[in-house]
């Protein structure tokens, strides 16, 4: 699966995706000769499965966080 199938199949946005990838809360994905990278699909939905099992699992994503990071970096 390709990036925009990943998005749209575990309906996140790309940040979404970007920020559980960097958190170790995604599986990582396949560099094909570093032209482009894949998911495996039974790699995507076995994360799905075990989300749907236990969605407390997964972070909220707010957009206070990104204010609430702002703040921290540039405080006034």
């Amino acid at each position: 699966m390709r990036h925009s199938d990943v998005v749209a199949y575990c309906n996140f946005s790309k940040t979404q995706l970007h920020r559980l990838l960097k958190d170790g809360k995604f599986p990582q994905p396949h560099d094909r000769r570093h032209r482009f990278t894949v998911w495996l699909r039974s790699d995507v939905e076995q994360w799905m499965q075990n989300y749907i099992a236990n969605p407390k699992s997964l972070p909220v994503f707010r957009r206070t966080d990104f204010a609430d990071q702002a703040k921290a970096l540039n405080p006034a």
